[in-house]
């Protein structure tokens, strides 16, 4: 189980939403293959969202992860990234901010834990799960319900979404090797902008709580 926790404006409801997915598969090898797949998913999704409304893609992605070398904190990644944003996906920048401190205290963990103890519960009172399909298949049915309040913060999640992938989906090997770039140093943040983009990267603006709401993300304004 991966948990991948968007942070989106909603343009019908007009205010942001934080949406827990829950990305379930019998594959447990966790690569930079698969948590690239996930994130590319992922923003194919809310762009198919975006286009049912007649609005464009998204053109600025921004990470956060812990430093985990094996998924996100490689060169693979950072090959994976410089590809990503002159491919044919609406992107114009993408950054990745690393959390060292993030690890195992972050709400991702919090609500992949949640879901982990609603399966093992289940399964001791007697639901059959025997594998990533049925654990996917109870948690859609049972696990919908946010039980948390934090009455309104920038971090209450707003609503839970499941996605399941069968065994076979991903790479097996690495598509990208970096030979130019041996390593990646201990950056806490780095970023790719697409070729022939005339705008810089945006600014990255420091305040309390982080809010991706259109105002604050440009530095307009902070709500």
């Amino acid at each position: 189980m991966f948990i991948l926790i968007a942070d989106v404006w909603n343009y019908l409801t007009n205010r942001r939403e934080a949406v827990t997915h829950f990305m379930i598969t019998d594959d447990i090898k966790k690569s930079n293959e698969q948590v690239t797949f996930f994130i590319d998913y992922i923003l194919r999704y809310y762009n198919e969202k975006l286009r049912s409304q007649n609005r464009g893609p998204i053109q600025h992605l921004h990470l956060v992860t812990d430093n985990c070398g094996f998924q996100f904190k490689c060169r693979n990644h950072f090959g994976w990234m410089a590809d990503y944003v002159e491919e044919d996906h609406g992107l114009m920048t993408m950054q990745h901010g690393y959390n060292a401190e993030m690890h195992g205290k972050g709400m991702v963990d919090e609500e992949g834990g949640s879901g982990k103890t609603k399966g093992t519960q289940a399964s001791m009172y007697g639901e059959q799960i025997e594998n990533a399909k049925d654990l996917y298949l109870f948690l859609k049915k049972h696990h919908c319900e946010i039980t948390s309040n934090r009455h309104e913060t920038l971090h209450q999640i707003t609503r839970r979404e499941f996605h399941y992938f069968p065994k076979g989906t991903f790479l097996s090997y690495q598509p990208r090797e970096v030979d130019r770039l041996s390593a990646v140093k201990c950056y806490y943040q780095y970023g790719v902008r697409r070729t022939g983009v005339a705008d810089a990267p945006r600014s990255i603006f420091q305040r309390l709580h982080f809010c991706p709401c259109p105002n604050c993300t440009t530095g307009n304004r902070f709500c």
